[in-house]
């Protein structure tokens, strides 16, 4: 995974099933893992997997747009719609995708502090 800079214009670099593909940052949702194995799920609702952490990825993106929802969730706070809690689950929703994330208790204050 690298990161390119086109004049102003950032993308980022990686690899999925033998592809190299070119990603812009601002056009990425979420960010979700489940065994090393990496989903990245964007405004157009194109989903693209490929292996690494999130941690890896995640130094490679905007620090004050992403944040870390819980282990498994990078989310772009630019794309939240609305926070659902339901039966003590609580669950990031978004203006452009169906796919929520997990939000945990600890990360929810964090959330409020930086969105308002």
């Amino acid at each position: 995974m690298s990161s390119f800079n086109y004049g102003h214009n950032r993308r980022i670099c990686l690899i999925c099933d033998r592809e190299q593909i070119f990603l812009d940052p601002d056009s990425i949702v979420m960010l979700t893992v489940k065994k090393r194995q990496l989903k990245i799920h964007m405004a157009d609702g194109q989903v693209y997997t490929c292996y690494g952490t999130l941690k890896e990825f995640g130094q490679k993106l905007d620090n004050r747009k992403f944040f870390r929802s819980h282990k498994s969730y990078l989310v772009n706070m630019d794309y939240i719609k609305l926070v659902s809690i339901e039966y003590g689950e609580r669950e990031i929703e978004f203006d452009c995708i169906r796919e929520r994330a997990v939000l945990s208790r600890r990360k929810m204050k964090v959330l409020k502090e930086l969105i308002t």
